[in-house]
């Protein structure tokens, strides 16, 4: 009797565990490479040179520093990994069915939040050589469940019935992605869809996926919204900069890295020269704001809360809040900041309320892309209930 083509021991009866899940690697290799030519390096330099009292040689502790954070980041990577390493879809039914539907559970040991929202792309792909076709591709959006490990996801897809089997040559995929705080998870999983003696439906009462994602989601890596008893909040965490938190500081530490040069002049030549010192001073100064302005971009957080009659904004920087508020009445101008104008890098935008006094508080800032930043200006419209539209200040 031939054994079906679906019955392999990757897709054991239909649990499936993720071929790989997404993290930040390059992280640790940093981290490893950074720590094991700094703290050397600051070791050599305080045991050649420093002789007590103020010395710009000092400035170089600015090294061994950013190597004990990018080890933390490092280890909190590696710890989401770890929790996250392989999630379960269980498929229902199994396989998928040609014509029929393709659904199942995953089941991710993350905690249960009602606010989760997680993307689900299901892609028929036929590799030829070198070359990968998408051939049908469809989107969706789900919310997550309470399930025993965690979070539970229930979906389910049509599948046209003119598609190509699983096979060698055509491959049928699943990813499942999400931003978690801290995290940004993405699972990806090869999955069996034949052609099946009769269509396979998912049983039990599961919504069908819709099949068009609305690509103006707001990710929770930009803002968090909830809705409170007296008021609607928006949190927007530190971690919408690390792109450009981190670029800053790694400028800064390639300033600091210049240093380098004079130091070792030093411990050749056992003192610093007036040439050398402003050499050092020179770079020291504009890689000690780069780092400034760094900390500042990972370290800042904005909360806003919109009450009846009253706007609340409170920005926290490394944990200190800076509290504004305005009346909603004294709101004459909604303005939308394009921080970077060119399309081909992508747009940041800054959104801000000006009063009648000629005052304004910021509403949202560090949006990345024109569509997300359209749906929250869409969101604070809603929330305010005003006929003010959003104007965007000439150059």
């Amino acid at each position: 009797m031939e054994t079906a083509p679906w019955n392999k021991t990757a897709w054991n009866q239909g649990n499936i565990y993720a071929d790989r899940t997404g993290t930040s690697w390059s992280y640790v290799a940093m981290s490893l490479i950074w720590n094991v030519f700094s703290f050397p390096f600051f070791y050599l330099m305080i045991y050649r040179h420093y002789q007590g009292g103020w010395d710009p040689v000092l400035l170089l502790a600015f090294f061994p520093l950013v190597g004990l954070l990018l080890a933390w980041f490092s280890v909190m990577q590696v710890a989401h990994w770890r929790q996250l390493k392989n999630p379960m879809l269980k498929l229902n039914p199994f396989p998928g069915s040609l014509g029929g539907d393709f659904g199942g559970n995953v089941y991710l040991p993350v905690d249960y939040a009602a606010n989760h929202q997680f993307t689900l792309k299901l892609q028929c792909l036929r590799n030829e050589g070198d070359t990968t076709t998408v051939l049908w591709e469809e989107r969706g959006m789900v919310v997550a469940e309470a399930g025993d490990t965690g979070s539970m996801i229930r979906f389910r897809f049509a599948i046209p019935d003119n598609l190509p089997e699983s096979s060698d040559q055509d491959q049928w995929k699943l990813t499942l992605s999400c931003d978690l705080p801290g995290l940004k998870l993405q699972c990806h999983y090869t999955v069996p869809v034949y052609l099946t003696p009769e269509m396979f439906h998912t049983t039990g009462v599961v919504r069908y996926t819709p099949a068009k994602l609305n690509r103006a989601t707001i990710p929770q890596s930009v803002v968090e919204m909830s809705q409170l008893k007296n008021a609607r909040r928006l949190y927007y965490p530190g971690s919408r900069n690390l792109k450009l938190g981190l670029a800053l500081l790694f400028s800064a530490a390639l300033l600091f890295g210049l240093t380098a040069f004079p130091s070792v002049l030093a411990v050749l030549n056992t003192s610093l020269g007036y040439g050398e010192q402003k050499l050092m001073y020179l770079l020291v100064s504009p890689a000690l704001l780069l780092t400034a302005f760094a900390i500042y971009a990972l370290g800042n957080s904005l909360e806003i809360f919109f009450t009846f009659d009253k706007i609340i904004s409170i920005r926290r920087v490394l944990g200190i809040p800076f509290v504004r508020s305005i009346q909603v009445q004294d709101i004459c101008a909604l303005i939308s900041k394009s921080q970077n104008r060119s399309r081909s890098k992508g747009q940041t935008f800054s959104l801000q309320a000006q009063t009648t006094d000629g005052h304004n508080i910021v509403l949202g800032d560090g949006i990345h892309g024109q569509r997300i930043a359209k749906r929250i200006k869409q969101l604070i419209r809603e929330t305010l209930n005003t006929s003010l539209e959003w104007v965007e200040p000439k150059p």
